[in-house]
């Protein structure tokens, strides 16, 4: 079941896909997203994760998975500037 306010905030171009996760009763399951008063939505990356293990593991995952983000940001960013400037130069010479 979907709620109708979800429903109701789909645009025209945009198509809800549902996936059913089971797992065993005595496995705890930690989801992350954002509170809001209609409870637990996706965050507004749109992303949501489920864990099988324990939240401070997801929240390490989630870190490190930040930390790669953001040197691999770096890196293209560094990698963008340099290849102009040393054409630049080579051409400038």
């Amino acid at each position: 079941m979907v709620a109708t306010e979800i429903l109701g905030d789909l645009r025209r171009s945009e198509r809800l896909r549902l996936i059913e996760v089971r797992v065993p009763r005595s496995v705890p399951v930690f989801a992350t997203g954002r509170v809001t008063t209609r409870g637990l939505v996706p965050s507004r990356t749109g992303l949501t994760l489920l864990n099988t293990g324990t939240r401070a593991d997801m929240i390490e995952a989630r870190r490190e998975s930040l930390r790669t983000g953001g040197t691999i940001t770096s890196i293209l960013t560094s990698t963008g500037l340099a290849i102009p400037a040393a054409l630049w130069l080579t051409l400038t010479t």
